[in-house]
C-alpha cells in the first residue's frame, strides 16, 4: 500500500497545503528529536493512548513540501526506539497495523466498498420528489 510507512500511515485527507499522518510513538515523544534532526516542521493534532501499552498513536500534519523529509524521519524512528530500549516497537507497529487492516477489510465486507456503483446500472435511485425545506 502506497500510504503505509513502517511505523504509521499517510492519511487520505484533501488539503492544498498539508499532508496528514498517523504514527506510533512513546510517552517520551522520541520522534520529536528525529523531526528536529531532519528539520521538519510538524503540527500535532491529537494523540491516543491505550492503558495496556506504552505507545501512543499521534495524528499530525506537515506541509506538503516537507512530506519527503517527514517520511525519511519516520523511517529512522524504529532504530531510535531500539536504541532507547523499546525492542518490541516494530512488532507492535506490525501487529496494530494488521489489526487495523483486518478491521477495514471486515467493514468493507459488511458495507460493501465505496467504489462500487450504487445501482446495477450505476445510477442512484431517488426515494421521493418532495422538498425538505
Amino acid at each position: 500500500m502506497a500510504n503505509e510507512l513502517r511505523c504509521g500511515w499517510r492519511l487520505e485527507k484533501f488539503s492544498l497545503l498539508y499532508d496528514y499522518f498517523a504514527y506510533f510513538d512513546t510517552k517520551e515523544y522520541l520522534a520529536d528529536n528525529v523531526f528536529i534532526k531532519h528539520e521538519v516542521g510538524v503540527r500535532f493534532m491529537q494523540e491516543y493512548a491505550h492503558g495496556d501499552t506504552e505507545y501512543l498513536v499521534i495524528l499530525c500534519k506537515c506541509r506538503k513540501k516537507d512530506s519527503a523529509a517527514f517520511c525519511a524521519a519516520l523511517e529512522e524512528l524504529p532504530d531510535k526506539m531500539l536504541i532507547c530500549g523499546h525492542r518490541d516497537y516494530l512488532e507492535f507497529c506490525k501487529d496494530i497495523k494488521a489489526k487495523a487492516n483486518e478491521g477495514l477489510k471486515q467493514i468493507r465486507q459488511e458495507r460493501g466498498t465505496d467504489h462500487e456503483p450504487v445501482g446495477t446500472n450505476g445510477e442512484a435511485k431517488q426515494e421521493s420528489t418532495e422538498r425538505i425545506s
